[in-house]
């Protein structure tokens, strides 16, 4: 007998709709699952059927507890989407290993080329800036929030986006800025208050389309 398709699967506690994952034909490009307490194990689960959507532009993951790991997961699974925002704000990414964010950052990088917008903030955040690197990588996006962490330094590639319009990590505990930060031509907003900064590089003036520097 031919079984109805699954509509939804249960995982820690939350029922995923298969078909929103999925990306049906006519289904809107934005995914919002904010707030749904989605935890490690919905990460992959996630990231498994989400592995047939060609069509998601837009994911909201804010709020919930994936972890690295359950982040990195999804991630991964969204390969083959033209995803262009991603906003994994809350997750507690930082809770984890530093070896997990760092997996995180790469699988980014390996499997979303066309992100345009990545928020991260408030992740409690405090790996080494290298761990990072990977997402500098990223030639397409424009804006990169990593607001509300605890981050002592930038990865020296922030230099290399040359795409980015907006940087914001306000409230973390740099100390400087990497000299390469002044090579970002088309940075129109830098947003670093609530810092231990002492000093700026002596280059900052190279920072021609700046329009809000707080």
């Amino acid at each position: 007998r031919k079984h109805p398709a699954l509509e939804s699967v249960k995982v820690d506690g939350a029922a995923l709709p298969v078909s929103l994952l999925r990306g049906t034909k006519g289904q809107e490009a934005t995914l919002d699952v904010a707030d749904w307490q989605l935890r490690h194990l919905s990460g992959h689960m996630i990231g498994a059927i989400t592995r047939e959507n060609k069509s998601l532009l837009e994911l909201n993951l804010k709020n919930n507890t994936l972890g690295a790991s359950g982040a990195g997961a999804v991630v991964r699974g969204l390969g083959d989407t033209p995803l262009r925002t991603l906003d994994l704000t809350r997750n507690g990414i930082g809770d984890g290993q530093v070896s997990q964010v760092q997996d995180l950052a790469v699988a980014i990088c390996q499997h979303l080329g066309s992100l345009l917008e990545l928020k991260m903030d408030e992740n409690d955040l405090d790996c080494p800036a290298e761990a990072l690197s990977s997402i500098c990588k990223l030639r397409n996006i424009r804006v990169l929030s990593l607001e509300k962490n605890k981050l002592s330094a930038m990865p020296s590639l922030v230099g290399t986006m040359f795409s980015l319009k907006s940087l914001r990590m306000h409230t973390n505990q740099i100390s400087e800025l990497p000299p390469s930060i002044c090579l970002l031509a088309s940075l129109e907003n830098l947003d670093i208050h609530k810092n231990l900064l002492k000093a700026l590089p002596h280059g900052i003036g190279q920072l021609r389309s700046l329009q809000k520097f707080d």
